[in-house]
């Protein structure tokens, strides 16, 4: 079971520099995964792959756009955890609602990179 976090307490101001983290290392893995498809289209692939390898392209410019975006939603809230006046029941949501992103995120990019794993060049099978 999750522990309760509470704006002001110091602990969400810490969850989110670990949200941060996170965000950072999937950026980078979403780099690595965008060489990879790069180094796999460059040789001798079938028509269907071109179509996936389009297909995950399209995917890694989606979530580069959540992590983005995450990113910016975090680091406007930290300074407003740190200020004990505006730690009130808004805050506390959108804490939460940003806690929830993260997971989905972390879900949604898992199964990303499964797929992508399973990606083969010569048939197009994903």
């Amino acid at each position: 079971m999750k522990q309760e976090l509470l704006p002001g307490s110091g602990a969400y101001t810490a969850e989110s520099k670990k949200w941060l983290a996170t965000l950072h290392e999937l950026k980078t893995e979403n780099i690595r995964l965008k060489d990879q498809l790069s180094l796999r289209i460059s040789g001798p692939v079938s028509p269907e792959f071109i179509d996936l390898a389009e297909r995950f392209q399209q995917h890694f410019v989606e979530k580069d756009q959540v992590i983005d975006l995450l990113r910016h939603e975090i680091n406007t809230l930290i300074p407003r955890l740190a200020a004990p006046a505006q730690a009130g029941d808004a805050l506390l949501q959108q804490c939460r609602i940003l806690e929830r992103d993260m997971e989905r995120l972390l879900h949604e990019f898992q199964q990303m990179q499964r797929a992508f794993a399973a990606l083969h060049p010569a048939d197009g099978r994903a």
